[in-house]
């Protein structure tokens, strides 16, 4: 902050800087000169009328003391009145990279008062401030008068050019006993000119923990609410405990109250936020927009965390909120789904284990989904020391898991352990292998079944169990050859997965193994499920390849190519469309690339299919361009699958050109297509920014075009602002041409 910076370090520094030490030296003669004082003085010449009880240090006087420097053309001492001056060209400096200019600088009244004419400052990060006169009327009270402050850099070409921008105040008080920084008739200035003006305000010195008061206000306008603006207050109870609270106000909706509290023990912090209001809102039930009338909204946080001791803590990680559209309506936050966690987590050496209660508020529009909570939900890890057991590792995972729904809607009880043991060894022809060998089991208890639902002959209530045992071996060769500047790497790699046949079709629900999807990271994984309710049974090789063209000065060409094959080609368990579907998986590969330090870049990721070698799944990333311009493209293709959620195929592109017109001007434009089953325009973008050290700006249209209950069918004009040292701003304002009630708003 300006004034923290300048006044703290400017007058504390400068009122209480050793021309006492000088007086000391010279009142007590040149003999004391050679006394343990921790200060050194230079000068042409040295007066000392014993008769006035006046010492002058004359021409180019330098005192240094503890890397501090003040320099002057006279330093005179009245031992009298105990009141010194420096007069001519001052110059101070702090030792920190803060240098300080004066006319003259006093000290008086027994070096209890200090005045400071024409003050110029230059401080390490590039900031400038000046002042008329910097008065000193007690060691604990500070006065700036006609003060000037901004953190641009003077141009090398012309020093006096009108900075971008400064804050300019009549006055500036620094109180040492209240820790507080007032400023009158504050003044904000850009290229010169007045632009926003503030009778008063105050903020803490930084010389105290915390502070009571009112924070930075926010102003805003909506078309639904109006007006509307919030000052929130900040109380510091204690040191270890304070809390934040605030009234948003709107001229044509009701206040929304907002409070946030937060504490700190020795070994636990915990945190409470939540707000509230009455206001209506835009449904959507089953397609189709449904007006809500005013009703209690709002919306609760809690996060917690104790670190017991050395191995244990625990914590909560709550947040819930009234509806789907709350969060989003006002500015919050934007997310799919609300996860909440109560836990416990023990740490030691390569061991793991926790235990958490996980519940879900589903946010998103038309899923008429009922989430499940686990209640609770537990594992635990214990990894073994590298080549403790014949020359490999044990690992033992646990877990248990509870899932359950409000109702009779089913409810899931599981309990898994796997024990696994794995080597890894380089034989002599170069051949590196990795040998697995696992064994796990789980047991399931399922109520209130969704099967019993839909065919009598179920029951309601079922166990099952199982037993899994797993063998997986895994070969590759490393080939690199060098060349005179770059090397060329190949990896080939092949993979045999062993297990038994598994009833995947028995009563054992399907809870988390349902979006699985080939893709060249979990190719040669042993379990290619994201859970562990299904299982990919029976043998299968993998097989792929890695090769790699690498410069020395950093650019690379990287292709990777892999498959997978089923030997039994029945009771394949994958769904359709995850690409594991046939007995010979779909094709995936990367090719990726990047020169003259990824200024050009590629990367491409592509799914084929395993028999046809049709495309499946396309994406593709890239940028290039030179130091004034930038292209930008991604592109997605995914072909729809019967039997999946997504039966049409998708496919979009998205393009951006970024423009460097100069050091300080840039712009940008960017849009999205929709190219699938209902093409169209889906988001455009246009922003121009204007950026140097001290200030930046951005201004950016944006148009959303998709369902009006989400909230994302508007146009947007968003301006960012930056002001080097006292932070960024940014104000947001939706146009009408969405057409529906979503509330249209203009904050800051």
């Amino acid at each position: 902050m300006l004034t923290r910076i300048t006044t703290m370090r400017f007058l504390n520094f400068l009122f209480i800087f050793p021309v006492y030490t000088l007086a000391i030296i010279l009142a007590n003669g040149h003999e004391a000169w050679a006394a343990p004082v921790k200060s050194d003085i230079e000068a042409d010449k040295f007066i000392y009328d014993q008769e006035s009880g006046i010492i002058t240090a004359e021409g180019n006087v330098i005192l240094v003391q503890e890397g501090q420097t003040l320099a002057a053309e006279r330093i005179i001492y009245n031992i009298s009145d105990d009141s010194s001056q420096a007069q001519g060209n001052v110059r101070f400096d702090d030792g920190d990279g803060n240098i300080y200019y004066a006319k003259t600088f006093e000290l008086s009244n027994a070096m209890q008062q200090g005045l400071v004419n024409s003050l110029y400052s230059e401080l390490n990060d590039g900031s400038r401030m000046w002042a008329s006169r910097a008065i000193r009327e007690t060691p604990d009270r500070h006065i700036l008068k006609d003060a000037r402050y901004t953190p641009c850099k003077a141009c090398e070409e012309n020093p006096d050019k009108v900075p971008t921008w400064a804050l300019r105040a009549s006055e500036v008080t620094h109180n040492k006993n209240t820790a507080m920084i007032s400023y009158d008739d504050v003044r904000f200035e850009a290229w010169g000119l007045p632009i926003f003006y503030f009778p008063y305000f105050s903020h803490p010195d930084g010389t105290i923990p915390q502070k009571s008061g009112f924070l930075t206000p926010s102003l805003g306008f909506g078309s639904d609410y109006g007006f509307n603006t919030e000052i929130p207050y900040y109380w510091a109870i204690n040191r270890s405990m304070d809390a934040t609270i605030g009234t948003r106000v709107f001229t044509k909706s009701a206040p929304q109250m907002n409070l946030e509290m937060r504490k700190r023990f020795e070994d636990a912090s915990i945190r409470a936020a939540g707000s509230f209001t009455y206001s209506d809102r835009i449904d959507r039930v089953n397609g189709n927009n449904v007006y809500v009338d005013d009703e209690l909204r709002g919306h609760f946080e809690l996060q917690s965390l104790w670190n017991i001791d050395n191995h244990w803590r625990a914590g909560t990680d709550l947040k819930l909120t009234s509806d789907e559209q709350y969060l989003e309506q006002y500015d919050m936050e934007d997310p799919d789904v609300l996860t909440n966690r109560i836990y416990a987590e023990r740490f030691d050496n390569r061991d793991y284990a926790s235990v958490e209660l996980l519940g879900f508020q589903d946010l998103r529009l038309d899923r008429n989904v009922d989430q499940p909570n686990a209640l609770p939900f537990a594992n635990m890890s214990f990894v073994g020391a590298p080549n403790s057991i014949v020359g490999g590792r044990l690992k033992w995972d646990s877990s248990f898991l509870s899932l359950f729904r409000e109702g009779n809607e089913q409810d899931v009880n599981r309990a898994s352990s796997r024990l696994a043991w794995q080597r890894q060894d380089i034989l002599p022809a170069g051949i590196v292998s990795k040998v697995d060998l696992a064994m796990r089991g789980d047991v399931y208890y399922t109520s209130d079944r969704d099967l019993a639902k839909t065919d009598p002959n179920e029951d309601e209530n079922a166990y099952d169990s199982r037993f899994i045992p797993t063998a997986n071996i895994e070969l590759s060769y490393p080939l690199q050859k060098r060349l005179e500047a770059a090397q060329v790497r190949i990896k080939p790699k092949v993979g045999l997965t062993a297990r038994p046949d598994v009833d995947n079709d028995s009563t054992i629900p399907n809870e988390d193994s349902i979006d699985a999807q080939i893709d060249v990271t979990n190719l040669f994984e042993i379990d290619r499920f994201p859970g562990l309710d299904r299982v990919e049974d029976r043998t299968r090789v993998n097989y792929g390849v890695e090769t790699g063209y690498y410069k020395d000065n950093g650019d690379e060409f990287v292709v990777s190519l892999g498959q997978s094959y089923r030997l039994q080609n029945e009771d394949n368990p994958f769904q359709n469309g995850s690409g594991f579907e046939n007995q010979e998986s779909d094709v995936v590969g990367q090719i990726s690339a990047g020169f003259d330090h990824y200024k050009h870049n590629i990367n491409y990721r592509f799914q084929l299919n395993g028999q046809k070698l049709n495309a499946e799944r396309h994406e593709i990333f890239g940028a290039t361009g030179t130091d004034t311009i930038r292209f930008g493209a991604i592109y997605l293709y995914e072909r729809g699958s019967q039997g999946t959620e997504f039966t049409e195929s998708r496919e979009q592109i998205q393009g951006s050109i970024t423009q460097v017109f100069n050091d300080n001007w840039s712009g940008r434009v960017a849009a999205l297509f929709d190219m699938g089953e209902d093409p169209g325009l889906r988001q455009s973008v246009m922003g121009i920014s204007y950026d140097d050290d001290c200030f930046g700006v951005t201004t950016e249209l944006r148009r959303e075009l998709q369902r009006d209950a989400t909230g994302s069918n508007d146009t947007a004009v968003l301006m960012r602002l930056r002001l080097k040292n006292l932070g960024e701003f940014e104000t947001t304002a939706y146009d009408y041409g969405s057409g529906d009630d979503n509330d249209n708003e203009y904050e800051l």
